[in-house]
């Protein structure tokens, strides 16, 4: 019976990260997400890494991103077959530039391109 179903849809998420100075003018960064989902009885680990280096006046950055995420918990509960999925990851590779570096303002150009999977963990 639907009164004797006991749903769990918590997630919870944890992220750590670093940064290094290795220049004046360069620095890099790390960091790893770590996400749980209740309802799917799921979860991954993600990471990313950028570096930024000072190039002509500019600041230029190059980063790898991965992300993972669920459908919403309303389709979950709604089509049973969804139940067993498990998260979707992608893969993100950025390149950018600043463009304005003012007191109030900051600006960027950023080109990107992303893969997506179905991959299990």
């Amino acid at each position: 019976m639907l009164k004797d179903l006991v749903f769990v849809t918590a997630t919870s998420t944890v992220y750590l990260q670093a940064a290094v100075g290795l220049t004046y003018s360069m620095k890099t960064a790390a960091g790893e997400r770590g996400s749980q989902w209740s309802i799917v009885a799921s979860k991954a680990a993600t990471g990313k890494v950028v570096f930024f280096a000072l190039v002509l006046g500019r600041m230029f950055h190059i980063s790898y991103t991965e992300y993972a995420q669920l459908l919403l918990s309303l389709y979950l509960l709604s089509f049973a077959n969804q139940r067993a999925l498990t998260p979707i990851r992608s893969r993100h590779l950025t390149v950018g530039m600043n463009l304005v570096n003012a007191r109030k303002v900051r600006d960027w150009i950023i080109c990107w391109g992303r893969a997506t999977s179905t991959r299990s963990n």
